[in-house]
């Protein structure tokens, strides 16, 4: 390599020295700034020490043989001349940003210096860089810590208390049972909308919120409570006591939860709603069981109606022959129809409609009634079953009041008319349409679960007509 500088090895060495006692300097200002000893005197030992490494720089580039922008072009590593411009000019962007020409200074003077130290390094151009970096590395992170210790002195009592008065909740500081010392914006507002003083001793301030009218007493804890303002907001007041230097002082707090306090009562109406609908629930349910207990009474009731009234009819006209004609074969018959009588009233025969139908026809055809019919029962198995407890009982009735000998049924349905059933008998009829009793009032019953309808007319022949729409 081509002898840049004319200097002895020693003198070398010497500025090598120099060189790395600056920057161990340059350390321990670093660490004295920020354990804040000597502030002022430090920042004027760090200027005199970058001007020092500035006159260093300057006095050794002054012992250059050639020009000096020969020598640059003659440094090792001459191939990355873009790259130094490129440091240069960054360098001083960012000196000029910051106002701190000294550092670019320092950096563009070592960049320039540090080949003498090629030969040492084997010529690492690594090097180079590192211990020009070392130097505005440490400078900068000196002025931060000089920026952070002004900023520290600027964070006074009042910056402290227009921060807290920016706060949403409110906050109050006293001494112990003692004045207030510090309150925000928000804690005095709240307070003194409950004409309240926050500047009361603690104490006697957190037993008049204690004892407010406003104070929801459902929603409170030992040390804190819920008031309603008179804006319809309510606010959560707690206290806590702390110690700092070992002086103890008390804080209260204030947090709007109205939100919280209208998500409870929410949650509370629906409860209540809840219980409402559970009480009505079990309601509907005993009055359930009782109707269908009723149901039971009256479908008891209808049966035993029914089955009676059917067999007490065919009894009467069985009895009646009887009298007049002891015949062996009637008695039989009357004997099987007390039997089947008392088999009827605790089990009745689960038969197809049509065959309780054909049932109830043949039984009166055998005990002399003539029964004809036209037609055929609806297909709905609902409807057909009960117009075979309607013609049931309108047999019964024919027989036991009219002394019918003749019934005639007639079974129509379409497909927008409905169901219609006429039934008709030869027996007695009267002038006046009779007073309906337990009979017929037990055919209104039964077509009322279809919304049906029943007519009776005593013309020439008594008849029934019921329809089902």
């Amino acid at each position: 390599m081509i002898d840049l500088f004319g200097s002895s090895d020693l003198t070398l060495n010497l500025l090598f020295t120099l060189y790395f006692l600056a920057m161990l300097t340059q350390c321990l200002l670093l660490y004295l700034s920020l354990k804040e000893i000597l502030r002022n005197i430090i920042h004027i030992i760090n200027e005199g020490l970058l001007l020092l490494i500035l006159i260093w720089i300057s006095w050794f580039i002054a012992t250059l043989k050639d020009n000096l922008f020969l020598g640059i072009a003659l440094l090792p590593g001459s191939d990355l001349r873009s790259m130094f411009l490129f440091a240069v000019l960054s360098g001083l962007y960012l000196s000029a940003k910051q106002h701190q020409l000294r550092t670019l200074l320092v950096v563009f003077m070592l960049l320039l210096l540090l080949p003498v130290f090629d030969r040492m390094m084997n010529g690492l151009l690594v090097f180079r860089f590192a211990a020009a970096g070392l130097v505005i590395a440490l400078s900068s992170l000196f002025d931060l810590a000089i920026k952070l210790f002004g900023m520290r002195n600027r964070i006074t009592g009042l910056a402290i208390k227009e921060a807290i008065d920016l706060l949403p909740d409110g906050m109050l500081f006293a001494r112990q049972r003692g004045q207030a010392i510090s309150i925000n914006r928000q804690a005095r507002d709240v307070i003194e909308s409950l004409n309240l003083s926050p500047d009361e001793r603690f104490d006697h301030l957190w037993n008049q919120l204690s004892d407010h009218p406003n104070r929801v007493t459902e929603t409170t804890s030992q040390n804190g409570l819920v008031i309603r303002l008179p804006s319809d907001r309510f606010y959560y007041f707690s206290r806590y006591s702390f110690s700092y230097r070992r002086q103890p002082y008390s804080q209260l707090h204030l947090h709007d939860v109205s939100k919280e306090i209208a998500i409870a009562r929410q949650i509370q109406n629906d409860n209540k709603k809840l219980t409402d609908n559970v009480s009505e629930l079990r309601r509907l349910l005993d009055l359930a069981v009782d109707n269908a207990r009723r149901k039971t009474t009256i479908d008891s009731r209808a049966r035993l109606h029914d089955i009676f009234s059917q067999r007490l009819s065919l009894m009467r006209v069985l009895l009646t022959r009887l009298d007049k004609d002891p015949d062996p074969v009637l008695l039989d018959e009357t004997k099987k129809l007390l039997i089947g009588m008392g088999q009827e009233l605790f089990y009745e025969p689960d038969l197809p409609v049509t065959e309780r139908f054909k049932q109830l026809v043949q039984i009166y055809r055998s005990y002399g009634i003539a029964v004809d019919y036209e037609g055929s029962l609806p297909a709905a198995e609902d409807v057909a079953d009960t117009w075979i407890k309607i013609l049931r009982e309108a047999f019964s009735n024919a027989l036991r009041h009219a002394g019918a000998t003749s019934i005639n049924v007639s079974f129509t349905s379409g497909q927008n008319a409905g169901y219609q059933m006429t039934i008709t008998n030869d027996g007695f009829c009267p002038d006046q349409l009779p007073r309906e009793g337990n009979g017929l009032q037990s055919i209104r019953a039964r077509l009322e679960r279809f919304a049906g309808h029943l007519e009776i007319e005593n013309g020439s022949q008594f008849t029934l007509r019921v329809s089902i729409p």
